[in-house]
């Protein structure tokens, strides 16, 4: 089994049965090789007291999490372990393969997913997992003994959504539906259309307090195997993705300041939503004028400072023509016209509008925390399920202001010193979680499909296995410049099935329910470690599974042995520290 290098410390010989200790907390025996094997599947050392829920924790410059009972858990989660119905190129659905494999798609095909996850050493669900996974769901029937999930794993359910729900007012949760600013932009704009709500609106806060209420969210809140909240899927969060400091390929997100300075003051329905608006004001746009107003006091400083020729801080002759602040639409020349990296627009305006750009992130984090919080203060608030993308860190207001509010920091990482850093000098000191996904379509059931504009393509399982283990060996060796510390504390991979609307193989598992693991994804019908049917596939596909389950493996032994390395260090400074003062 590979292990990764060790990271200082000191080397103790302990007695056998010899206990350790942590901050306090007593810890287990020396048992690193049993993997994550205790209960809410965490490393077998104990580094703090128990609180009977999930939090994070400094140990020495590393992040952790710290499970219920105290012991230390580094994230190995899985998106997405849900039942698909889309009828696929072999005339079927995983939903009908499954159910003819375990007799069902809930009470017996749960619990064995999640025993798959763990006999492949993840220790988590992520988000998008189907409720038969869960393990707060329960049920009135024999096949669950005591009516609860059989087979628990820590999760995060499923994003609260506010950005995309509010915007149709879904359970009718506020007075009335949200607005959308980007798909209302005078023509001219050229920039990438996405979607991003009007974070300012009552509405927003009042459908988000109302969506932290509901009882899905109360129910996991109540559960001990609950790891956080998530607000949204960043899908639905255009301009937090990628910011322009380094390359992203071609995505980078455009700057919601720039957004907000030519959307519109008004809208009076969506036509995409099949929404219509009794209050037609757009509230992030009065919320720009008010910071420039604050900022300048008065029209002709403010045209002074952008070289502009505004008449008003209000609106004089009406969006888009008139010739207020609140009128314009990217008509003025002071504005520019890059919507990304804002490279031509006046430098006063670009000062500016990244400082509301913080004001933004600030106001959308501080929504969601201030409602988490007022109702589970145990919970954590682990925000988008990530802010970035395609390796590159969001902008620095986005990272100024998730420093402040977010228990984790969710991103992606390329594994480039110069981007950690970046996010360490904007965010702070702060743990971060990393999402991470890759395909090999050539050598995977979508085998007919080209890998496509995918971030991390490959040719084979054994490849994409080694990617994988990179990664990880990557992160857990990762050090931030700016703090010093060590923030990995865990990945959620995308995805457990192979994606049939993307034609992309990001699974661990086929649509056949095989997994990639050079044995049950083959043509050969058998039985796998369980008894259950396996095969039946058009090739035979590689191993991608060995590399997954030994890297797992190996961030679980590192830790522990690093851990009990550190305990053994401070529990020996202590006993020779007493043994001084007994002497004195």
């Amino acid at each position: 089994m590979k292990k990764f290098l060790a990271v200082g410390g000191v080397f103790i010989a302990l007695a056998a049965g010899q206990s350790l200790q942590a901050n306090g907390a007593e810890t287990a025996p020396a048992t690193c090789a049993e993997g994550a094997v205790r209960q809410f599947a965490g490393i077998p050392v104990r580094v703090a007291q128990a609180t009977g829920h999930f939090r994070t924790m400094k140990v020495g410059n590393r992040w952790l999490w710290v499970s219920p009972d105290g012991n230390a858990f580094w994230m190995l989660g899985v998106y997405g372990v849900d039942v698909s119905s889309s009828v696929d190129d072999q005339g079927s659905t995983y939903r009908t393969r499954v159910i003819a494999k375990y007799g069902d798609a809930d009470l017996k095909w749960g619990p064995q997913q999640n025993r798959r996850l763990l006999a492949w050493g993840f220790n988590a669900l992520s988000e998008y997992a189907n409720k038969w996974v869960l393990p707060w769901t329960t049920i009135s029937d024999p096949r669950w003994p005591g009516t609860v999930q059989p087979v628990k794993l820590p999760a995060i359910p499923f994003p609260l959504q506010g950005a995309w729900y509010s915007q149709t007012n879904l359970s009718n949760y506020a007075a009335g539906p949200v607005k959308e600013i980007y798909w209302a932009m005078d023509s001219h704009f050229k920039g990438y259309r996405g979607q991003f709500a009007d974070i300012f609106d009552p509405n927003f806060d009042l459908w988000v307090a109302r969506r932290v209420a509901a009882a899905e969210y109360a129910q996991a809140a109540a559960s001990p195997w609950v790891l956080g909240f998530s607000s949204d899927d960043t899908d639905y969060l255009t301009g937090f993705g990628p910011g322009p400091d380094f390359n992203s390929s071609g995505h980078t997100h455009p700057h919601l300041g720039y957004v907000t300075l030519l959307t519109p003051p008004a809208q009076s329905a969506n036509p995409g939503r099949n929404v219509t608006y009794s209050d037609s004001k757009v509230y992030i746009k009065y919320a720009l004028r008010d910071f420039i107003r604050t900022r300048y006091a008065t029209i002709a400083a403010l045209n002074k400072a952008w070289g502009s020729t505004y008449t008003t801080f209000d609106s004089d002759g009406g969006w888009p023509t008139g010739r207020g602040l609140l009128d314009e639409n990217g008509k003025g020349a002071w504005v520019g016209t890059n919507p990304s990296a804002l490279t031509n627009a006046a430098p006063s305006v670009k000062v500016d509008l990244d400082d509301f750009l913080y004001e933004i992130a600030k106001r959308y984090f501080t929504v969601y925390q201030t409602r988490i919080k007022q109702a589970y203060p145990h919970v954590l608030y682990l925000g988008p399920t990530t802010i970035g993308g395609w390796g590159a860190p969001p902008r620095r207001q986005i990272l100024q202001a998730a420093g402040q509010y977010l228990d984790v920091i969710r991103t992606t990482y390329n594994g480039d010193q110069a981007r950690l850093d970046f996010m360490a000098q904007h965010a702070g000191d702060k743990p971060i979680m990393t999402w991470l996904g890759a395909v090999a379509n050539p050598d995977s059931a979508l085998f007919r499909y080209p890998n496509g504009g995918q971030s991390n393509t490959f040719q084979s399982q054994e490849d994409r296995g080694a990617y994988y283990e990179r990664s990880l060996t990557t992160q857990m060796n990762a050090t931030a410049g700016p703090t010093g510390a060590q923030p990995f504390i865990g990945v959620q991979w995308w995805d457990y099935l192979d994606s049939w609307a993307e034609k992309a193989n990001w699974g661990l598992v086929t649509l056949s329910d095989n997994a990639y693991d050079g044995k049950e994804a083959r043509v050969a019908p058998a039985r796998d470690t369980w008894g259950l049917l396996r095969g039946n596939e058009h090739r035979d596909y590689g191993d991608f599974i060995v590399r997954v389950r030994q890297a797992n493996q190996a961030v679980v032994t590192h830790l522990c042995e690093e851990l009990q390395r550190k305990s053994s260090a401070d529990t020996t400074t202590r006993w020779i520290g007493r043994l001084v003062l007994e002497r004195q």
